[in-house]
């Protein structure tokens, strides 16, 4: 095994990003109401398969629903509500010759993570309290020259260390 990157041998610590719905949020209602007070105005949010974005935060928000394309929907008390975007743990353009055989990510928490790839999310896994690490296993993928692969954290708690590596 071989690193190509990886954040720093003391990991990266990310803020809180993510929450949950303290109210169920009924189609077309446009006042949102979480458990935490973590987002800012004019953040992006996803909650379900829906982008709302946050027109004045608080633990009650004022919210612009179905941003992105996506579609104003009905989401249950206690769904996930992430910043859209996540927070980025790594990113590393390829120049067309190296592999990849893995990308490993963890934290001192259970987080969600995700892989990607030239701006698109192409996968998602979560870690447990038993299982804080994850394994993407890459099969010897080639990326093109000038992809960009970023690794994104998602986490619930106020404050954690995570890191990630790809390996060759």
């Amino acid at each position: 095994m071989q690193l190509v990157a990886q954040t720093s041998s003391r990991g990266k610590v990310v803020s809180q990003n993510a929450t949950r719905l303290t109210a169920a949020l009924a189609q077309g209602a446009t006042t949102m109401y979480i458990a935490d007070d973590i987002f800012s105005n004019n953040d992006v949010v996803t909650v379900g398969e829906e982008d709302i974005r946050i027109d004045s935060a608080g633990t009650t928000c004022t919210v612009t629903r179905a941003r992105n394309g996506t579609t104003d929907t009905d989401h249950a008390d206690g769904s996930n509500v992430r910043l859209a975007s996540g927070t980025e743990l790594l990113t590393h353009s390829f120049d067309g010759s190296t592999y990849l055989s893995a990308i490993r990510c963890g934290g001192e928490v259970e987080a969600m993570f995700a892989i990607e790839i030239g701006g698109t999310i192409k996968y998602i896994a979560a870690s447990t309290p038993y299982q804080l690490e994850v394994f993407f296993p890459m099969s010897r993928y080639q990326p093109a020259d000038s992809t960009t692969i970023k690794v994104l954290v998602w986490s619930w708690v106020e404050e954690a260390v995570f890191w990630t590596e790809m390996q060759s």
